[in-house]
């Protein structure tokens, strides 16, 4: 194996703890926020981010198949 290999490999079991957390804390964060007085694009922009680390953990999984 790579250096190369195993750094990406470590990344994605990285992301992929990082992503469960986020996934798992997302509908109560964004709730949170709003009540917090985020403006709208704001939300938009976290949402955006959350769907971009859920798109990059789907291809972790991918890759590890």
């Amino acid at each position: 194996m790579s250096k190369d290999a195993f750094l990406t490999d470590q990344a994605c079991v990285s992301l992929k703890a990082r992503v469960h957390l986020y996934h798992k804390d997302r509908l109560f964060f964004l709730v949170f926020m709003h009540n917090k007085g985020l403006y709208v694009y704001n939300l938009a922009l976290t949402y955006a981010f959350y769907s971009l680390l859920d798109l990059i953990h789907s291809h972790c999984q991918t890759v590890e198949s």
